[in-house]
């Protein structure tokens, strides 16, 4: 199957939207939101989904800590 997309496609225009972004953390889950949205329509595949995912700032930050102090 050929996708529309690939990880290619991305591999400039990613990084120089997180550079300009006031947050790269909130941008990060943005694109990670889009790029999702591509494979669930069938024009990007998991593979580079992955790919891309891994260059991305961290997205995820847990914190078992609710102390209001």
């Amino acid at each position: 199957m050929a996708f529309k997309y690939s990880k290619k496609d991305f591999q400039e225009e990613i990084p120089e939207y997180l550079e300009l972004s006031n947050n790269p953390r909130q941008g990060s889950i943005l694109w990670q939101g889009y790029l999702f949205g591509l494979v669930a329509g069938g024009m990007l595949s998991i593979n580079d989904y992955e790919d891309i995912l891994s260059t991305l700032p961290t997205t995820v930050t847990t914190s078992m800590n609710y102390n209001n102090d």
